[in-house]
């Protein structure tokens, strides 16, 4: 039997609102920008991370940078870009300023190893945090990625449980990307107006700009991983 399902007014424009217009070409242009914004900022952080470092190890040896480009045959201006984080040297690079700087090629990279935490969290251990809306039923949420203040990436992992008897809703609209890995069971998922059939290693990677979420359990029971991915404000 199909479990009920709650739709609230917002929910309902948010779906009639979805433009019939969005096909899957333009779905994946949606997707590929954003994926190479995302690209693109962690190029950022690995170059300034690498920047701040090649500056300290030059100064803490007393060389300046006009010394440092004369001993591995870069320009000054190249040598000032890396240190800014505006040019990130490639590993060939790098080993011409690990062997200026008589320094481990791996130093340049302290910067960047201290900018993010490592989280882990044991399969049998429920963790109690609150759920989005119309999720409460739902089993726990995995981890949250706790991003350094500098960093703007922000990722939602989700292990989601549900019953024929769960509470249904779209989840809104917000710009990021979603994949859902179902584990186990079987249910339609809609995004937009689209509606897909997932089962056991199904994967659903999409643009979360447009209303989503389960529309209907087929079996008893369900377990699926959602990731959504998305840039902090």
């Amino acid at each position: 039997m199909r479990p009920a399902i709650k739709e609230d007014a917002a929910c309902k424009r948010q779906l009639a609102n979805a433009s019939s217009a969005r096909e899957p070409i333009h779905a994946c242009a949606d997707i590929n920008s954003a994926a190479d914004l995302l690209h693109k900022k962690a190029d950022s952080v690995i170059s300034h991370a690498i920047g701040q470092e090649l500056r300290a190890i030059r100064r803490s040896r007393k060389m300046t940078i006009s010394d440092l480009a004369q001993e591995t045959g870069l320009s000054i201006s190249m040598m000032s870009r890396m240190e800014n984080g505006s040019a990130c040297p490639s590993i060939n690079t790098l080993r011409l300023l690990s062997r200026a700087l008589s320094t481990p090629l791996m130093a340049f990279f302290r910067s960047y190893e201290k900018e993010f935490n490592v989280q882990y969290v044991k399969s049998i251990i429920d963790t109690d945090v609150s759920l989005p809306p119309g999720f409460e039923d739902a089993r726990h949420l995995l981890l949250r990625h706790s991003p350094s203040p500098e960093s703007r990436l922000f990722v939602e992992p989700y292990l989601f449980v549900l019953t024929q008897g769960s509470t249904l809703e779209c989840d809104a609209p917000r710009d990021g990307v979603k994949l859902i890995y179902i584990l186990s069971g079987e249910l339609t998922y809609r995004h937009g107006k689209q509606i897909s059939q997932l089962r056991s290693g199904d994967t659903l990677f999409f643009y979360s700009g447009v209303p989503h979420g389960p529309e209907r359990i087929v079996t008893s029971i369900v377990r699926y991983i959602s990731v959504c991915s998305r840039l902090r404000n």
